[in-house]
């Protein structure tokens, strides 16, 4: 057979809205409030065992500060105040997220863009605070510096307090949030040690000092990170739960076909009629979730920051894939519609139609129509709708003769004889 001709098919808005008459469409399940209610007390309850079990380990760490001793111990008690409110303010974001969250709102992705500013000013905040602390502690390791008696003293006091924060440091997640930070700081201590034994007093002290700082600085650092990764880990944890439980109700939609008497409602499979994509949206949710379980004790927060990105794209296909199902069945009953009316047409010519149905009995393909003259000639007509244009069809014609241009002329009356 040899290709005749194209023609193609724009749907009226009368007939448009006739058919969307016909069949109406359930654009998303609902997913209940019951089942939406258990996922948010699940990710609360491990949300609460985590900060838990930090909070008890930042107590018993806190126990060391009172085996501190002169001005060190009051900066060290100073700076547990400010961890304590800073953690209050993750605590308060955290509930701003899941706010969100509960209300099925979007927002929550744009305030993770918003969320690195925030936590930047926290640190900042906490260094205006401490300088004032600084200040004091430098004016007391002047003066220790000027009296030879007390050099020895002040730098054996030193090294102790160093020593206790370094194990207070070990205790945290430093080498996941500040990898090898600590290990360097380890090796200018050891730089202190030598010097205070070899009478090297000032430098030493020196040293000392900046070594106190920078643990200082470490401490306060990984604890934001961890603050802050415990933000991003169960926002992002509940977000998917959420995306894949109403993955999981939208796998089969209903359908109702409106009779002459009463409406009908009819389920399908949402994959089905969105050509497998709805599948490979759920496949890439679960995934995401199995690699965010499954590394929740190495990941850091730049690696949960790829994953929202991803989250994001992945979610805006969620309403784009029902909406594809949703046309493609559309065009299916379009393409019935067409042929129904093509039927009607031919047997008037006194053509005698051999079959007429979807390519392979799918429904999301072409339709075809073969028919035979009483002549003998045979004709294939090819409905499909044409990809990514939603209301538009392409007819093909085929046939066995070599017609001239009348028997041309006739079958492309066929095709345009439709009120469509």
């Amino acid at each position: 057979m040899r290709e005749i001709e194209h023609s193609y098919i724009y749907i009226e808005e009368n007939e448009f809205e006739k058919l969307k008459e016909q069949v109406s469409y359930l654009e998303t399940q609902l997913t209940s409030s019951e089942k939406l209610k258990n996922i948010y007390s699940e990710v609360e309850k491990e949300l609460k065992d985590k900060i838990s079990r930090v909070s008890k380990r930042n107590s018993e760490n806190e126990m060391y500060l009172y085996d501190l001793n002169g001005h060190i111990r009051y900066i060290e008690i100073e700076n547990q105040k400010f961890v304590k409110k800073q953690n209050q303010k993750f605590n308060n974001l955290r509930d701003e997220y899941l706010i969100l969250l509960s209300e099925e709102r979007d927002e929550y992705l744009q305030i993770f863009d918003e969320q690195d500013k925030k936590f930047n000013n926290l640190l900042e905040k906490e260094k205006i605070e401490r300088q004032n602390l600084a200040n004091a502690l430098q004016i007391q390791l002047d003066s220790a510096l000027r009296d030879s008696n007390r050099k020895q003293e002040k730098i054996k006091e030193f090294i102790d307090e160093i020593s206790k924060f370094i194990i207070l440091t070990e205790k945290i997640p430093h080498q996941r949030f500040a990898k090898g930070k600590l290990s360097e700081i380890k090796r200018y201590f050891q730089d202190v040690i030598n010097d205070s034994n070899t009478g090297f007093y000032e430098t030493a002290l020196g040293t000392a000092r900046n070594i106190y700082w920078q643990l200082i600085d470490l401490r306060n650092f990984v604890l934001q990170k961890e603050q802050e990764y415990i933000t991003y880990y169960f926002t992002v944890l509940r977000t998917l739960k959420v995306l894949i439980e109403k993955a999981n109700e939208n796998k089969f939609q209903k359908i109702y076909i409106n009779t002459s008497n009463k409406k009908k409602d009819f389920s399908f499979d949402t994959n089905y009629w969105s050509f497998e994509e709805y599948s490979q949206y759920q496949k890439k949710l679960e995934n995401l979730y199995n690699q965010l379980v499954k590394n929740e004790k190495t990941f850091l927060v730049e690696d949960i920051k790829k994953m929202i990105e991803e989250i994001k794209e992945i979610e805006s296909k969620f309403s784009e894939t029902l909406v594809n199902s949703k046309n493609n069945i559309l065009s299916s009953q379009i393409r019935f519609n067409i042929a129904k009316k093509i039927n009607l047409i031919l047997k008037k010519q006194f053509l005698i139609i051999i079959s007429s149905g979807y390519k392979n009995n799918d429904f999301r393909n072409e339709y075809i129509i073969k028919l035979q003259s009483r002549g003998g000639i045979k004709v294939r007509i090819i409905i499909e709708t044409i990809k990514n244009q939603f209301g538009k069809n392409q007819i093909s014609i085929f046939s066995n003769l070599n017609l001239s241009k009348e028997n041309d002329n006739f079958i492309l009356n066929i095709s345009s004889d439709f009120n469509f």
